[in-house]
């Protein structure tokens, strides 16, 4: 059959290779790749302090821009793409693919892109079947590459704590409109272990609850920046401060906040702290999106 699309002609010649009998599932259109994303990242270079729970006691650490908790550097937000083809197959043999199905970058011969290895891009939807006669179907797959981090930025109306200095005039919590960065990071569910060429949270992007643990999902995002009183195991009690109860410093009988007064105060307008508890919400197939809100500690 001497037609686009049709079958016939090996990779690389006219079109597409496509299976004479129809058994097996081949695109019977080009492949259309967009962008998802909107523009690209603005970077930040401020650490940022995060409570960490797996130390004892638990405490705030501070983690520098690419190291640690998945919190790399920026890149650009263009790098993240989406395919979406029609595919022809005989009904009889129409077998929908596992998401995270890694995309065939034979199916864009004559369509390159290279930008973005379209081999990386892997299935987050299938469509439905639409009978086209002749006991052929077609219908639309969805691949998309995992996004890199992103950054945004807008005002943010941010709380910041009451401090004591150990003078006579303690400074009084408030709330500040600031500037505020939403960290954007991309992650994929991935329990058939279809990619292992993602590495595995918490070093990578890959969540297997087999590997992870099924409680991952519990301690994957950032909780906010809070005081915590000067009493033993305050942090796994979870005994806040008062809103106007100041970060303190041991006042010589053990008693210290966590943070202190002086751990906090090295960190004023050198880093960042949570703003706003972690979302993590589903972007697309098995796709998720964890956005965190930071603001520069005042």
């Amino acid at each position: 059959m001497d037609a686009p699309y049709t079958g016939g002609f090996q990779p690389g010649g006219r079109i597409f290779a496509i299976d004479g009998d129809q058994t097996i599932a081949s695109p019977c259109g080009p492949p259309h790749i967009y962008n998802p994303l909107p523009g690209d990242s603005v970077p930040s270079v401020y650490p940022i302090i995060l409570l960490d729970r797996s130390i004892d006691p638990p405490d705030y650490v501070s983690v520098d821009v690419g190291t640690g908790f998945n919190v790399q550097d920026f890149a650009a937000s263009q790098a993240a793409i989406c395919i979406e083809q029609e595919f022809q197959v005989a009904e009889a043999f129409h077998t929908p693919l596992p998401l995270n199905t890694l995309y065939d970058p034979a199916w864009s011969v004559g369509w390159g892109n290279n930008y973005v290895d379209l081999g990386n891009c892997f299935l987050v939807e299938e469509g439905p079947l639409q009978g086209i006669g002749g006991g052929l179907v077609r219908f639309v797959r969805k691949f998309a590459s995992l996004p890199p981090n992103r950054n945004e930025f807008e005002s943010h109306n941010a709380t910041f704590p009451a401090l004591n200095d150990g003078s006579d005039s303690p400074r009084f919590g408030f709330s500040r409109v600031a500037n505020s960065r939403l960290f954007y990071e991309y992650f994929v569910y991935d329990n058939l272990n279809l990619l292992p060429g993602i590495e595995l949270y918490p070093a990578g992007k890959r969540i297997n609850t087999g590997v992870n643990g099924p409680d991952v999902m519990r301690y994957i995002c950032f909780e906010e920046f809070k005081g915590f009183k000067p009493v033993a195991d305050a942090v796994v009690k979870n005994n806040l401060l008062d809103p106007d109860q100041p970060l303190q410093d041991d006042d010589g009988s053990g008693n210290v906040t966590t943070p202190s007064y002086s751990t906090y105060a090295s960190w004023q307008y050198t880093s960042e702290i949570v703003a706003e508890a972690s979302s993590f919400n589903r972007y697309m197939g098995n796709i998720f999106v964890r956005k965190t809100r930071f603001v520069l500690a005042q």
